[in-house]
């Protein structure tokens, strides 16, 4: 188990990887308790704390969550990089 104080700014990679952000804030189902969505942020290295871009990842999107990171599917930013390229 994690609490939500170590769940917030945990560092989220790629399943290869890539730096993606840290867990910002997370969405929770009032009816069933679950989360929904987590938002991961990340920031430039010149100006902390003002994120580039954020993401919302589903938890069917998560491969692992552990103390020291979370795990997502490349797939699931190379999909929202493209999207963002897109506008």
């Amino acid at each position: 188990m994690i609490s939500r104080k170590q769940l917030m700014r945990l560092d989220v990679v790629t399943q290869s990887g890539q730096h993606v952000g840290r867990v910002v804030d997370l969405d929770i189902d009032v009816d069933t308790h679950a989360i929904c969505r987590y938002h991961i942020a990340d920031s430039t290295p010149m100006l902390p704390g003002i994120p580039l871009r954020t993401l919302s990842v589903a938890p069917v999107q998560v491969i692992s969550i552990d103390e020291h990171q979370m795990v997502i599917e490349d797939a699931f930013v190379k999909d929202d990089v493209t999207a963002e390229s897109a506008v």
